[in-house]
Formats: structure tokens, C-alpha cells, sequence
């Protein structure tokens, strides 16, 4: 049985927006792998379709440097996240929110030039089209090239009750977060 085949069953058996089930992946090279569902978004792609994103988080944190191939493990199609639109990127923080997930390691990087950021996929690289950074000096930072998720302290607010305000950060590729991945 092929892993598209496992994931789609269990996709189908335990909804995928539980949160509660973990997909267990073995990887000859980064081992055994948890993936844990967030949930799924429809969204109209470029071709004019509805395309339908299911997205997880690893369960432990691992560097940003292979988060592609790691998340190629999921199956077919699997990858890093790429927040292509401003409602991909709401949806994503919702996901991450609703599990209290603090950060994850998107696909998000500019290892070509200092500041031109792409969403690096498994067959081209995709300029962002827009931006939703948390600008800490210096930015762009050269010696930070890969783009994560995280949740941003408010000042004065209490963490427990100020959720959901999430924004992009550009950090060094060996600081170890959680992956986003989609499929």
C-alpha cells in the first residue's frame, strides 16, 4: 500500500482537522517522522480551479534545511508550506493557532539575493507576490536566509489570551522549529 494511499484513508477516516491523530512516516534519512493534521483549506489556484490544502506540522523540531524533503516524506505532492496569498497565509496561522503552535519553518527563503524572497518548491522557485514580515533590524538580514511563522508577543498582553497574531520572520536555517508542510 502506497503512503498517498495510508494518508488519503486516513485522511478519510479521522477527519483531517482533528488535530488529535499523528501520521507516522519512517525516513531512511531523518528517521521516524510524526506528522500531526491541522486541518484543510479550499482556495481558487491560478488556474482558475479549486484546489483543496491539507496541512501538518511535524511533531518535533527539526532545522529549516530540509524542511522540503521531510515534508516530501507525507507522500505525492507533499511539501513545505508556501503562503502564496494573503488567505493561504490566514488560514495557516488559524491552523497553527488552533493547535497553540508558537512557529514553523515554512518554504519561504532568499539564498539567491539578500532580500528576494521565494517560496522554493519541489520543481521552481516562486517570487512572493506579497509580504507579511515582522521587520526586526537588520532586514533583510544576510545571515538569516530561510522564513518561519510565529507568533508575536503583544506588549502588555497575556500569551493566553492574545493568540492568533502570527506574522513571517526571516531566521538562520539551523534554528530548529516545527514544519509547516501542505499537500
Amino acid at each position: 500500500m502506497s503512503l498517498s494511499f495510508v494518508f488519503l484513508v486516513v485522511v478519510g477516516l479521522v477527519g483531517i482537522a482533528s488535530g488529535s491523530d499523528v501520521i507516522k512516516v519512517n525516513s531512511v534519512e531523518f528517521g521516524e517522522l510524526e506528522f500531526i493534521p491541522l486541518g484543510n483549506f479550499s482556495t481558487t489556484g491560478s488556474n482558475g480551479r479549486i484546489e483543496e490544502i491539507y496541512w501538518f506540522t511535524t511533531s518535533r523540531e527539526l532545522v529549516a534545511d530540509n524542511a522540503n524533503k521531510i515534508c516530501e516524506s507525507l507522500g505525492t505532492g507533499a511539501k513545505a508550506a508556501a503562503l502564496l496569498t494573503p488567505e493561504i497565509n490566514v488560514a495557516a496561522k488559524s491552523f497553527l493557532d488552533s493547535q497553540d503552535i508558537p512557529n514553523a519553518w515554512t518554504s519561504g527563503q532568499d539564498f539567491v539575493t539578500n532580500g528576494a524572497f521565494f517560496w522554493r518548491t519541489q520543481t521552481r522557485n516562486i517570487p512572493f507576490t506579497y509580504e507579511d514580515f515582522e521587520k526586526v533590524a537588520p532586514f533583510p538580514n544576510p545571515n538569516c536566509q530561510c522564513v518561519s511563522i510565529e507568533r508575536i508577543k503583544l506588549p502588555g498582553c497575556d500569551p493566553n489570551l492574545c493568540k492568533g497574531n502570527y506574522k513571517w520572520f526571516e531566521k538562520p536555517c539551523s534554528e530548529k522549529k516545527r514544519l509547516l508542510c501542505q499537500l
